[in-house]
């Protein structure tokens, strides 16, 4: 598991669309780079996961509308990655 432990935006850059960065929020487009990396290093080591602790319950809320799951009764999110292909792990 990759474990994201802090991904933060200033304040004056929160909800902000970038033409830039795709059309995307500051914090959409660094967690599409969180797992854009951790697909990367899936082809090389065993990651399937990326775990998140929110720093609190509304972050809680704004991940799992990205598709991160409750763990359990701990404030433990993670979602799964993609198995990569075998053609992709060959290319490395």
């Amino acid at each position: 598991m990759l474990v994201l432990d802090y991904l933060l935006v200033s304040l004056p850059f929160r909800g902000l669309v970038f033409k830039e960065l795709g059309e995307l929020r500051v914090v959409d487009y660094l967690l599409a780079q969180v797992l854009r990396i951790a697909m990367e290093i899936s082809r090389l080591a065993p990651v399937r996961y990326v775990g998140l602790q929110p720093a609190n319950h509304n972050l809680s809320a704004f991940y799992q509308r990205r598709d991160f799951i409750k763990l359990d009764k701990t404030d433990w999110l993670f979602t799964v990655l993609p198995k990569p292909s075998a053609a992709s792990k060959q290319e490395k």
